[in-house]
């Protein structure tokens, strides 16, 4: 299956591609720095080696301004979720 949104390779892997502005070192920092990685996707820790363990923390209310709810069939999805797994390339 295929989209604009990404493209699932099996049914457990999601492949997404975008193109970034901005050089590549500020990009690479965004993707695995956990505090910067928190401004537009999820903070938590991340070891960059082959093998080394990612730990994901989404806090789903934290990215709509004060007081916006989420639409009722994802009401369920606010609040902290965490989701973990390896690095498989680095």
């Amino acid at each position: 299956m295929s989209n604009i949104y990404g493209e699932l390779i099996t049914p457990d892997t999601l492949q997404i591609e975008r193109t970034l502005p901005g050089p590549i070192e500020r990009v690479w920092r965004y993707l695995t720095e956990p505090e910067l990685r928190q401004k537009w996707l999820a903070a938590g820790p991340m070891e960059l080696e082959m093998g080394g363990e990612v730990t994901l923390v989404f806090n789903n209310n934290s990215l709509t301004t004060a007081g916006d709810l989420p639409p009722e069939k994802y009401a369920d999805y606010g609040g902290e979720h965490i989701v973990r797994g390896n690095i498989t390339a680095c």
